[in-house]
C-alpha cells in the first residue's frame, strides 16, 4: 500500500508535518494558540476530561506545525496557501514520512483553528472529483488576525526548523498520472547505510559557513537539510540527492552564495551520463557523446534522445516534451534513434532496457562519496545533481575529489567544468 492514497492537485506548498518552532519567542507564541484553543474547548464543552499525556504532545505538535506552516507560507509568499490531506487512509497511519502531527484529530485542531471564535487559519475544503480523476486537496492559509498577532516578533526563516526525525531515505513507486507516491519499505544494513550517509551530509552542512551575498525573500539559507529519493520501487533506481536551498535557486541567483566568506564556482560532471553507461559497460571513454554525424548543430536534441533511450523499457517514434526544432528538419525520430544506436554500437545493450535509472544510482552514489570525501577534508561542498558547488579557493581540491570518486565507481575517467 502506497503512502499517498488520494489523488489531488494543486501548485501550493505542501505542509510539511516535521515543522517546528525553532526560536524561542516563535515556540511561545504556538504555545499560548494552543492554551487559547484548550480554554476555547473547555469553554464551549467540546472535551469531557483533559487529554492523556500522550495525546497532549500530539495536541500541541499539531497547533505548532500548523500556525508554523501558516506563518512560514506567508513568509515565502505573501498569503501563500498550504495544501493539507484530510484522508482518512492516510492520517492516524503510521508511517516512515510522517511525523505525529499526521494523527486523525488534524482536520479537528484546523477546523478549530479556522472557527468565528479562534480565527487564525483560513480553511477551503478539498472537493472529490464526482467523474473521477484528480481531486483537490484542503488548502489553508494564516488569516489577517494570525499575521497581526506575530507581526511583532519579526519572523524570519531562522525562526522555524524541521526536526530530527524526518525521513531521509525515500523510496517511490512508479509514476501514474505524472505522480510518484512514497511508499513503505524495511530497514536493513543498506538503508541504514544510506540513512547515516545523509545524516552525516546534513549535520556537515548545518553548521558550515553558508550565506547569500544578495536577499532573495523566497530562498531560506538556513534550509540545509538533504534526501536520497529513489524510484520506481526500487533501491537500484535514482536515488538522486534532493533539497538544500541552493538547489532551488537559478543559476544566477546561486552566484551570491559565499562559503567561508568566498565566492563560489559550480563544478560539473560532463557528458556523466554516457560516462557512467561505458564505465558500466567496462569501455573506456573520452571525446563527445553527443557529437553523432550529420547532426553537429544539433547537440541538444541528440543529448535528450540520448536519454531518453536509456531511460525507456522499448522502442519509441516520439517524445512529448522533445523540442522538433532541436533535430533537423523532417528528421523521424526513429532514424535519430537508429543513428545514435551506430555511433554507440559498444554500449547498444544499454538503450531501452532502463537502464538510465540504474545509471543515476550511480550518479548519485559518486555524488554522495564526493560529499562524504570533501567533508574529511573539511571543504563544504553542495550539491545540485551531478555537480558540486565549492568556494573558489577550493575548487581545485574538490575537482581533484570528483575525478577520483569518478573513477572509483566507473573504472572510467570525465571532465569536470568550471562555472562561476
Amino acid at each position: 500500500m502506497t503512502e499517498e492514497l488520494d489523488v489531488f492537485t494543486t501548485k501550493d506548498r505542501h505542509l510539511n508535518s516535521h515543522r517546528v518552532a525553532r526560536s524561542e519567542q516563535l515556540m511561545t507564541f504556538v504555545r499560548s494558540i494552543a492554551a487559547e484553543l484548550e480554554a476555547y474547548e473547555v469553554f464551549l464543552g467540546l472535551r469531557a476530561r483533559a487529554r492523556k499525556p500522550g495525546d497532549q504532545r500530539v495536541f500541541e505538535r499539531q497547533v505548532e506545525c500548523l500556525v508554523c506552516e501558516a506563518l512560514l507560507s506567508d513568509l515565502v509568499h505573501p498569503c501563500g496557501w498550504v495544501a493539507v490531506t484530510r484522508s482518512k487512509q492516510i492520517l492516524g497511519h503510521a508511517s516512515r514520512y510522517y511525523s505525529s502531527v499526521m494523527g486523525r484529530a488534524l482536520p479537528y485542531i484546523m477546523d478549530r483553528l479556522a472557527s468565528p471564535e479562534i480565527g487564525l487559519l483560513e480553511v477551503v475544503p478539498g472537493m472529490v472529483n464526482p467523474f473521477g480523476g484528480v481531486n483537490s486537496r484542503t488548502t489553508y492559509r494564516a488569516t489577517d488576525g494570525l499575521l497581526a498577532r506575530a507581526a511583532e516578533l519579526n519572523l524570519t526563516y531562522a525562526d522555524f526548523g524541521r526536526d530530527d526525525d524526518e525521513e531521509v531515505v525515500i523510496l517511490k513507486a512508479e509514476k501514474q498520472r505524472g505522480q510518484s507516491a512514497r511508499i513503505p519499505y524495511a530497514d536493513d544494513e543498506r538503508t541504514n547505510a544510506l540513512r547515516a550517509e545523509v545524516q552525516t551530509i546534513n549535520a556537515w552542512l548545518v553548521g558550515a559557513d553558508i550565506e547569500l551575498a544578495e536577499d532573495f525573500p523566497s530562498v531560506d539559507a538556513s534550509d540545509r537539510k538533504m534526501t536520497r529519493s529513489f524510484n520506481n520501487g526500487s533501491f537500484g533506481h535514482g536515488g538522486r540527492v534532493n533539497g538544500g536551498f541552493w538547489q532551488g535557486m537559478t543559476k544566477p541567483q546561486r552566484r551570491s552564495i559565499l562559503i567561508d566568506g568566498c565566492e563560489t564556482v559550480t563544478l560539473d560532471y560532463r557528458q556523466m551520463g554516457p560516462s557512467i553507461h561505458y564505465g558500466l559497460a567496462g569501455i573506456p571513454f573520452n571525446g563527445d557523446a553527443y557529437a553523432v554525424p550529420g547532426y553537429e548543430r544539433h547537440r541538444s536534441g541528440i543529448k535528450q534522445v540520448f536519454g531518453a533511450m536509456t531511460h525507456a523499457a522499448r522502442k519509441f517514434n516520439r517524445l512529448d516534451d522533445l523540442d522538433m526544432s532541436s533535430l533537423p528538419a523532417g528528421v523521424k525520430l526513429t532514424e535519430v534513434c537508429r543513428d545514435i544506436e551506430r555511433h554507440h554500437a559498444p554500449i547498444a545493450d544499454r538503450f531501452y532496457c532502463r537502464s538510465g535509472m540504474e545509471a543515476m544510482r550511480t550518479e548519485s552514489d559518486i555524488i554522495v562519496a564526493v560529499m562524504l570525501e570533501l567533508r574529511q577534508r573539511g571543504i563544504v561542498g553542495l550539491p545540485i545533481h551531478d555537480a558540486v558547488l565549492v568556494s573558489e579557493d577550493q575548487a581545485d581540491q574538490a575537482e581533484e575529489v570528483m575525478l577520483a570518486m569518478f573513477t572509483q565507481h566507473t573504472g572510467n575517467t570525465v571532465a569536470v567544468s568550471r562555472e562561476c
